[in-house]
């Protein structure tokens, strides 16, 4: 696990995992590499990921089709998905869009 991980509070250590556990197969692919993906990198060194896993920044182009995707996920995993990114928003896996990525994940 990375260094910055394991210095976040259990919070949102919690708040990470859950989001990262939850559904990975039957989402659109925007949905899986534009946000569980890059928890993903938030958590894991590359090595040790065995899902998908992006550590490019999101770009703002990004965030249409990640709004599209998520259409087809359940409100209680975007709810875990709002949670982890609200908990990492200034962390540069988000391109510096943490604050307009939450707006389409609500």
């Amino acid at each position: 696990m990375t260094q910055a991980f394991l210095k976040m509070s259990q919070k949102r250590q919690y708040f990470l995992m859950a989001a990262i556990r939850g559904p990975d197969t039957g989402d659109s692919e925007d949905f899986k590499f534009g946000l569980t993906a890059r928890i993903r990198a938030i958590v894991f060194r590359p090595w040790e990921c065995l899902g998908a896993f992006n550590v490019d920044p999101l770009a703002i182009g990004e965030l249409d089709s990640i709004q599209a995707s998520l259409t087809t996920v359940s409100f209680h995993y975007r709810n875990h998905m709002y949670k982890a990114v609200e908990s990492t928003v200034k962390h540069r896996i988000w391109g510096g869009h943490g604050h307009k990525l939450l707006k389409v994940i609500e």
